[in-house]
């Protein structure tokens, strides 16, 4: 039985309805959601957990920055004189904003980084260089206290006020503005090789000294021994 016309149109429409299906799901699984997070590291929450005096700033110091909804992503209240972030009243809380905001110490589950933008907050300075980088007219650069990954995804700062402040701007500006110069050109001290100094040069004159020796009659006296010292 030949299929008439009009099962061979609904056919189709169901086939491009499935694929339709299949591209917005693939779509929601690479949504970046409009939060710029600010969390502490593992080094900082161990440090304010156990009252050790370190440059992690409390709560209180930092929570000035954050521009989300309260009643949605938690509210900031007093416990014990800390100051601590309420768990959000909607468990994906950050799939409610349209806009961009900063969220501080927001309760996301970041073992999906792919979700938000975050900026981490370390304890101590740093100094790094970027292994992609190649040596050139014997200089070299090094960045300070600043770490973005290439996609403006992901922060890494030692904290102060000043680099917090500009790190949110920064990132909130896809990575093009910033206040802040923190990388170092350096040099590299140019040294010419000397070939007199290679094994290869110190071993051919040791084979020259042995090769000038060889008209020696070492039976009848004594033969000069060329140097053994290692090349």
């Amino acid at each position: 039985m030949v299929p008439s016309k009009y099962c061979l149109i609904a056919i189709a429409i169901l086939m491009v309805f499935m694929v339709t299906n299949q591209a917005n799901a693939s779509n929601q699984n690479s949504t970046r959601y409009n939060i710029l997070a600010v969390e502490y590291s593992q080094g900082c929450t161990t440090m304010i957990k156990n009252n050790i005096i370190s440059d992690c700033p409390p709560l209180i110091k930092i929570y000035k920055y954050d521009t989300t909804n309260k009643n949605i992503s938690g509210k900031f209240v007093i416990v014990k004189d800390k100051m601590i972030r309420e768990k959000p009243e909607i468990t994906n809380h950050y799939m409610f904003y349209k806009n961009m905001v900063v969220c501080i110490d927001c309760k996301i589950d970041l073992f999906h980084p792919d979700l938000v933008k975050t900026i981490f907050l370390e304890p101590t300075n740093f100094i790094y260089t970027n292994k992609n980088e190649v040596v050139t007219k014997n200089t070299f650069t090094t960045y300070t206290d600043r770490y973005v990954s290439e996609d403006c995804s992901t922060s890494t700062i030692a904290y102060s006020d000043r680099m917090l402040n500009d790190t949110i701007n920064y990132m909130l500006s896809g990575c093009t503005k910033t206040s802040l110069h923190l990388n170092q050109t350096n040099n590299v001290p140019y040294h010419p090789p000397d070939y007199k100094d290679s094994i290869w040069y110190k071993y051919k004159a040791w084979l020259d000294t042995i090769k000038q020796l060889h008209n020696q009659n070492c039976i009848f006296k004594k033969c000069v021994t060329p140097s053994t010292k290692k090349w």
